[in-house]
């Protein structure tokens, strides 16, 4: 059986992960618009791992509930 405590960071990192990837997706076009595309760059690759991390924890969670489904204590 998975830990409560495991399956609600999975939870917590699934539901912040996305907002966290649209904000730095966001002021890197803002710095794309005033001319640093250095800065731009950086964040964009920021938000593209970020985005294979979300999608990690999400196999992640979904593995962890199915295991915890099937290990259900009688």
């Amino acid at each position: 059986m998975i830990a409560r405590t495991v399956l609600t960071g999975l939870v917590l990192v699934a539901i912040i992960a996305p907002m966290v990837v649209l904000v730095l997706l966001g002021i890197g076009r803002l710095l794309a618009g005033m001319g640093d595309t250095t800065g731009a760059v950086w964040l964009e690759r920021l938000a593209l791992s970020g985005g294979i991390g979300w999608g990690i924890d999400l196999v992640l969670l979904l593995v962890a509930l199915g295991v915890n489904a099937t290990v259900r204590p009688e």
